[in-house]
């Protein structure tokens, strides 16, 4: 029987640079993918958030519907003139993205 790890979700900011980063652990799925893009919708609708930093590092699985709510963030930033940075996270997590074809999409950087 499988356990559900629940997401961690961390958001700070934005800062006075516009500055704002949203941490995410444990499981991005299906289960937890809603309650990030909302944080992130709240985000943008607060205003100010010049630069995204989505950090990935610590997540330990992430599914179709994790890639859907990072792509929505994507979406955001580029309709609001918004810089994305995206944390790169463990070997098992940058697959899904390669498999994918997101890896050479998204902007990823080591930290």
């Amino acid at each position: 029987m499988s356990s559900l790890r629940r997401l961690g979700l961390e958001v700070e900011g934005p800062d006075r640079d516009g500055r704002c980063t949203v941490q995410l652990s444990g499981e991005l799925d299906i289960a937890t993918a809603p309650r990030v893009q909302r944080a992130i919708t709240r985000t943008f609708a607060v205003g100010g958030t010049r630069t995204l930093m989505l950090d990935i590092s610590r997540l330990e699985f992430i599914d179709s519907s994790g890639l859907a709510a990072i792509v929505h963030a994507a979406s955001l930033c580029e309709r609001t003139g918004c810089e994305l940075a995206v944390i790169r996270g463990a070997d098992a997590v940058h697959r899904v993205f390669e498999v994918s074809g997101l890896a050479s999409e998204l902007p990823f950087r080591e930290t």
